[in-house]
């Protein structure tokens, strides 16, 4: 079955009226032709009191015809149902920001045994004076990581109706009824003569077939906020080379975090560089809303 798309929500209701002398708008009758008598191509139809359109041909049914010659103007599109599926959501979270901080070495009477620990005391590629003095050291950073920035999706699909009212105006008049009644051409199959009005209402005279179709939606789908748990998983390296005076001749090597090794008197290391990012845990998002159908309009037709 086709579906019939539905229209934006509309901020308040639309006013379809604009008379039914002169030249019409949308909702009104373009002006007649002399004073000639309403033909049989046309009717004689009461004309609706203020705030009504003017007659308009009126179909029902998926999906909606264009409007007919006598009535070129669409003027409005309604239905009875909307379905709408819940918001597609999605959650993720940037890297965090990292700081590599200080060298730090923590020294060991053996490896696996650590007894003392010591900040780096200057910046990298200089000459450093490794105390205390133990059997064993091993280097690592203490890296500090920032809070991570969620990023959200949202996707709503479009909505869909099973039903279709479209009205359609803007008809001319080709002659001139008795007591006031207005001439409009009688609306081809299966097209009927209404009058419409945004709002809930009683009908006029003449128009007793009375029905409520809906113009807009009220669309209220999202998801709950994204948000993004504590970083984790930050690591930062840097090679480091141990001088058993001031470093001028090499003893030991390492890499920072990957092992332990033998004590030195004098070390340099390299500028630090984040080897491993981290990352921060999202957060489950939910949908939330509905679509559901809004703007009512009162369709009031006459009875052939």
């Amino acid at each position: 079955m086709l579906l019939f798309g539905v229209l934006a929500c509309t901020p308040k209701a639309r006013d379809y009226t604009s008379g039914t002398g002169g030249t019409g708008g949308a909702g009104g009758m373009g002006g007649g032709g002399g004073s000639a008598p309403c033909p049989e191509t046309h009717r004689c139809a009461v004309p609706p009191p203020d705030g009504w359109s003017a007659p308009a041909a009126v179909v029902t049914g998926v999906p909606s015809p264009p409007c007919p010659e006598s009535f070129p103007t669409q003027l409005l599109d309604a239905r009875d149902d909307i379905t709408g599926a819940p918001a597609e959501c999605g959650c993720s979270c940037g890297a965090p920001s990292v700081d590599c901080g200080n060298l730090l070495l923590l020294y060991h009477q053996s490896c696996g045994a650590p007894v003392g620990l010591d900040v780096a005391s200057g910046p990298p590629d200089t000459c450093l004076d490794a105390t205390p003095k133990q059997n064993s050291v091993h280097a690592y950073f203490n890296e500090v990581m920032g809070p991570c920035t969620p990023a959200a999706t949202t996707t709503l699909p479009e909505p869909s109706s099973q039903s279709a009212v479209r009205a359609c105006g803007g008809a001319s008049t080709d002659g001139v009824c008795e007591d006031g009644l207005l001439c409009v051409p009688e609306p081809v199959t299966p097209f009927r003569i209404c009058v419409v009005r945004a709002g809930e209402h009683p009908c006029p005279p003449g128009y007793p077939d009375r029905a409520i179709h809906y113009e807009g939606k009220n669309d209220t789908r999202a998801c709950t906020e994204c948000t993004c748990g504590a970083p984790a998983g930050a690591k930062c390296s840097a090679s480091v080379q141990g001088y058993s005076d001031a470093c001028t001749t090499a003893t030991a090597a390492l890499v920072t975090d990957d092992q332990c090794t033998a004590s030195f008197s004098y070390y340099t290391y390299t500028t630090p560089e984040v080897t491993e990012p981290g990352a921060c845990p999202a957060g489950t998002v939910e949908p939330t809303g509905t679509v559901e159908l809004a703007d009512p309009v009162t369709f009031c037709c006459s009875v052939d």
